[in-house]
């Protein structure tokens, strides 16, 4: 009587223990796709930065050369007024 019943709860655990294994591989496999999801996040969020940095780039090569301009401008400005003096 012992034998079966220590068969019984032997067999008992050993199904436990597979599904135990399961539902492990199953919580792995989900965080791994969360993982992959978040991976997924990052790029786009880093090429978005990215991009925003050339807008930014662009941005500032366009103030340079706007300052570029005025300071041609303030350069012909200043020669007419010596220009007008004498």
């Amino acid at each position: 009587m012992a034998l079966i019943l220590m068969k019984l709860i032997w067999k008992s655990y050993r199904r436990i223990d597979a599904i135990y294994d399961q539902v492990q591989n199953e919580c792995e496999t989900e965080n791994g796709t969360k993982n992959t999801e978040n991976s997924v996040d990052n790029t786009e969020n880093g090429a978005n930065y990215t991009e925003n940095d050339a807008d930014n780039t662009e941005n500032g090569a366009n103030n340079i050369e706007n300052g570029a301009d005025n300071t041609e401008n303030g350069i012909d400005s200043t020669k007419h007024n010596i220009n007008d003096i004498y």
